[in-house]
């Protein structure tokens, strides 16, 4: 290769433009709560960016604000939404960059489960490095579930504890009866 094509190649890679994304929640999360949605909405020609959700495949016909900013975002918070004001349920998320003198960018998460009155497992974020930039910025990735065992129970009823109860019942019973018997027996005089 040549070194104008390679050049040429080089700054194609460097100049490249970040795309709107949505990295946090992702298609079949499990959410409740208020949820940080992360993600990117910068772009070349950026003017703002709206975040709302919709009924699946209802795109058109429902569509409900969550957030609208005109500051561009490169993976941080793009908004926070309250899921305890909706209906349990399927939902998906909507993130649109809108652009000057270009068509709005949309970026849809699909299949995302809302739980709210269902206890559900959470995902542990993980906190790492921070990204030194012209500001520092803290990343989050996001585990798998993870399950939390729970404490044994004393008040338990085990087997081995059920028969040591019928024995020394059994055997105090037995006992009384026997001493009982000695108290009442007739006596020789």
């Amino acid at each position: 290769m040549n070194l104008l094509a390679w050049l040429f190649l080089s700054a194609g890679f460097l100049l490249q433009l970040p795309q709107p994304q949505v990295t946090y929640p992702l298609p079949g999360d499990v959410l409740r709560g208020r949820v940080m949605v992360i993600g990117s909405a910068n772009v070349e020609g950026f003017r703002a960016y709206e975040l709302a959700f919709t009924y699946p495949g209802h795109l058109e016909q429902a569509l409900f604000l969550i957030y609208r900013s005109e500051n561009p975002v490169q993976d941080g918070i793009l908004g926070t939404w309250d899921t305890t004001l909706i209906v349990d349920g399927e939902y998906e998320l909507v993130l649109t960059v809108f652009r000057a003198e270009a068509a709005p960018i949309t970026v849809i998460v699909p299949s995302l489960q809302v739980r709210n009155d269902i206890p559900a497992v959470t995902s542990t974020p993980v906190l790492l490095q921070p990204m030194l930039t012209a500001q520092a910025t803290w990343v989050v990735q996001v585990s798998q579930a993870t399950f939390t065992p729970l404490p044994a129970n004393p008040a338990e009823v085990t087997s081995s504890r059920l028969a040591r109860f019928v024995v020394i019942t059994t055997l105090s019973m037995l006992a009384g009866l026997f001493l009982f018997a000695f108290l009442l027996r007739p006596r020789d005089r």
